[in-house]
């Protein structure tokens, strides 16, 4: 089964035509999918109900929907939920491929596919770190450009990927040795299942960075420790000082 199209009645009168494109443009962007699933790492599904704009184009949910192609994304692999139109019909589809934002569209894009959902696929396989994509919140991925000063680390783009050693050495260039020492930092990093909204870093040894947030999983107070001989590869990393 597949979503379907709201469609908009057609009248040839002047001021119900001034509705319809009072509605279509106040709609643009809306974006009300729900997943089953949401809080745990069990297979989601869209929920009946759910209602989305794409591409000036109303769909609804009127049952369970499943989404296909977990099968096609690796372990260790940030992932998203996409819909696919189709004329008349809309279905739900996983993707390893990264969205870029659509200011005509007010959405996150690949084409005229619309991205409504992030996740991660861990090592076991599981539908972990699920996160709404919103047109006001955005993806959490990318350069703060001009936030505070310094980007880490330079040429880094929109949905790259980072090694840790890499992040470990740009922080330290401006950091310094001390041990203790403190530096304000503001932004985001995403390593396996923890997304951390970070606040601060700590140099809390020779070889490691200590950064101090709020982990968005489970809102709570989190960390992550940078290590310069750390092997580990940041999914996102969106962060300035």
């Amino acid at each position: 089964m597949a979503g379907s199209q709201i469609a908009i009645p057609i009248n040839g009168a002047a001021d119900w035509s001034k509705f319809v494109e009072f509605s279509e443009r106040i709609g643009r962007g809306y974006h009300g999918v729900s997943l089953t699933n949401y809080d745990n790492a069990s297979e989601p599904q869209v929920t009946a109900g759910s209602g989305l704009e794409v591409v000036g184009a109303f769909y609804q949910f009127t049952a369970l929907e499943s989404i296909t192609g977990w099968g096609a994304i690796a372990n260790d692999t940030q992932a998203y939920i996409k819909v696919v139109p189709a004329g008349a019909a809309i279905t739900v589809e996983f993707t390893d491929s990264a969205p870029t934002w659509s200011t005509s569209k007010q959405g996150w894009y690949d084409g005229n596919d619309r991205y409504v959902f992030q996740l991660y696929r861990d090592s076991g396989g599981n539908y972990t770190a699920k996160y709404a994509l919103s047109p006001r919140a955005g993806r959490t991925t990318g350069n703060l450009t001009g936030l505070l000063g310094l980007k880490v680390p330079v040429g880094f783009t929109h949905g790259d990927t980072l090694a840790e050693d890499v992040l470990y050495e740009a922080m330290s260039a401006d950091m310094g040795a001390a041990i203790g020492v403190t530096m304000t930092v503001s932004g985001y990093v995403h390593v396996g299942i923890t997304e951390l909204v970070v606040s601060y870093a700590e140099r809390t040894s020779a070889t490691i960075i200590t950064l101090y947030g709020v982990d968005l999983n489970l809102d709570v107070a989190g960390v992550f420790d940078v290590d310069d001989n750390g092997g580990g590869t940041i999914i996102s990393v969106s962060l300035a000082w």
